[in-house]
């Protein structure tokens, strides 16, 4: 009860404050976010395995069309796709006339259940095919422009899941770059997928695996959520904890909509966070208008199952910092916190989003049952990287062997086995894009 009141208390104080100022603004969700809402995706993990439950005419015919859209990045990868089926080829790289799912039916399935049960089982076969792995292939590639061949992998993986539907065609390439993730890097297999990088004869193999795990879980994927991490990370807060969001920025819509209120963003929001987030609109998150630089200022959510307002309740600047962009430009910056409460039905306050304004330090990783650790893949590459690297520098001799940090792209939180391997991958000469690409 007396909790109750103290909620109560502080609403109406937010709520004489707007009425005192006269200095609130009020904008809607799409004000902040724009396009933002349309092209974000949240993704449920597929069983690998289960598009063998696809394999029909439909498929057959997206087949088609992705290997005509594609034939060119595809082009050497003929001798080796030919094994799905004799039949799948004429000369020059077209698609046979009579092409039959039948004759390829089961090679497919073979693929997809390497997928879904062991991923390490599909990478064997690829180093001991001599279409997909040869020396040949290797120097073309060495010599040949780093987009050339993430597009090459790319093309082969959309080959593989040529569903017609293209939202679930995105969700099997998402679960596909996660369970290979989670499979090269894991403490039980690091030392298998280890050698591939270090062993030149296997490295087409290697530029395969980090293609799509690139792209769909940074180059494409920096802006996309995992559904299975939303669902842990949402038990996490509904029994008490705060949602640590190291290096968030705005992103805070997918967190909003499945109901995660209590939040607190580190990020030290660069002038180029309009090219991610929310063009020059992202500003107002931090502070707004006037002498008391926004309090009061709302904006309105209206999801299909709920609405909710957030006020801002409190701005305070801490002083400055400096930056680089990009471009390598130094920039200075003000450091400060601002609180937004989030208001449900009925004036019921029901947590508080929290941005401040720096740069992460050591201690922001600390996790325990009420403070969960919560970041993108590409941010948590680079975190643990030396400054020299163009990583964050934080020591991961400092990290507890039992610490848990949840990723916006994955369906298991990292510790600090994957985090190991990580950095044991950046001193292999695998001349290659790294998983986590340029930070900005």
């Amino acid at each position: 009860m007396i909790q109750y009141f103290k909620k109560s208390v502080k609403f109406i104080a937010v709520l004489f404050f707007v009425l005192d100022t006269g200095y609130s603004v009020s904008w809607r969700a799409d004000d902040f976010f724009g396009d933002w809402m349309q092209w974000q995706h949240s993704y449920s993990p597929q069983l690998l395995s289960s598009m063998k439950d696809h394999l029909n005419s439909n498929f057959l015919n997206g087949f088609k069309v992705k290997y005509g859209k594609h034939q060119d990045e595809l082009k050497q990868m003929v001798p080796f796709l030919s094994w799905f089926g004799h039949g799948l080829f004429v000369c020059n790289g077209q698609l046979g006339s009579d092409l039959n799912l039948l004759e390829c039916h089961d090679k497919f399935g073979q693929v997809y259940e390497w997928l879904g049960t062991n991923p390490g089982s599909l990478l064997s076969f690829l180093k001991n095919d001599s279409n997909f792995t040869n020396e040949e292939i290797n120097l073309l590639e060495q010599n040949s422009d780093i987009n050339a061949v993430i597009n090459k992998y790319k093309s082969f993986a959309k080959l593989l899941f040529a569903c017609p539907d293209k939202h679930l065609r995105g969700a099997y390439l998402f679960s596909l770059a996660d369970q290979l993730f989670k499979w090269c890097f894991s403490p039980e297999h690091w030392s298998e997928f280890k050698s591939y990088l270090e062993d030149p004869k296997s490295h087409p193999v290697a530029r395969f695996a980090y293609s799509i795990m690139w792209n769909y879980l940074v180059g494409r994927g920096w802006k996309d959520w995992n559904a299975k991490a939303i669902e842990d990370i949402k038990q996490k807060t509904q029994h008490g904890a705060t949602l640590v969001y190291v290096a968030g920025g705005t992103d805070i819509l997918q967190l909003l909509k499945n109901k995660i209120y209590n939040i607190y963003i580190i990020d030290p929001f660069l002038p180029t966070q309009g090219r991610y987030y929310s063009d020059s609109s992202w500003e107002r998150w931090i502070k707004g208008s006037g002498k008391d630089f926004g309090k009061g200022d709302s904006v309105v959510f209206d999801f299909n199952d709920h609405k909710i307002s957030m006020v801002r309740s409190d701005f305070k600047k801490n002083g400055e910092f400096q930056a680089k962009v990009s471009t390598g430009e130094p920039v200075k910056l003000d450091s400060s916190v601002t609180e937004w409460t989030v208001i449900g039905a009925r004036g019921k306050i029901l947590g508080k989003v929290v941005f401040d304004r720096r740069f992460a330090t050591q201690s922001d990783f600390c996790t325990s049952k009420n403070r969960v650790v919560f970041m993108s893949f590409n941010e948590m590459y680079h975190a643990f990287q030396p400054t020299k690297n163009g990583g964050w520098g934080m020591d991961l001799s400092k990290i507890s062997d039992n610490s848990n940090i949840y990723i916006k792209q994955l369906t298991f939180p990292v510790n600090k086995a994957y985090l190991n391997a990580i950095n044991e991958s950046e001193a292999i000469k695998f001349n290659f894009i790294r998983l986590g690409s340029c930070a900005t």
